[in-house]
């Protein structure tokens, strides 16, 4: 039994590091960096009760806690450093291309109010600086 624990935690990280070497070799990290963005745009695409349990009302509200409280308790350099990292996997690449924008402002009124204010906060800021 001892023999066989060994030998499977021996093969599997083995097998994990063969893995991890074929796909972040040069030759292969566009190739799966592709099939990285076709799954988030298929993430992206879908509902967010299709990717969760039908009872996870109380997943969604310890989900939303933990991000907020994540996002203001971030260190920036570490948020910059996600930021590249993201960017470096999708590039700069149009946003409508993952997911359609329009329709997540038609489904949050509260979302599009709040981008609005953002945007017209910004546009005024730019022109006291002007």
């Amino acid at each position: 039994d001892l023999w066989y624990k060994l030998f499977l935690s021996t093969y599997t990280r083995v097998a994990v590091l063969e893995a991890s070497e074929f796909v972040l070799s040069p030759s292969n990290r566009k190739v799966f960096g592709a099939a990285n963005v076709k799954l988030v745009k298929s993430l992206l695409d879908r509902p967010i009760n299709s990717l969760l349990p039908s009872s996870s009302s109380d997943i969604l509200d310890k989900l939303k806690v933990e991000a907020f409280d994540y996002l203001r308790k971030v260190d920036v350099n570490e948020l910059e450093e996600y930021i590249d990292f993201v960017y470096d996997l999708v590039g700069d690449k149009n946003v409508d291309r993952f997911f359609n924008v329009n329709r997540v402002l038609d489904a949050s009124p509260t979302l599009s109010r709040t981008i609005d204010t953002i945007w017209g906060r910004a546009i005024s800021a730019g022109e006291v600086d002007e």
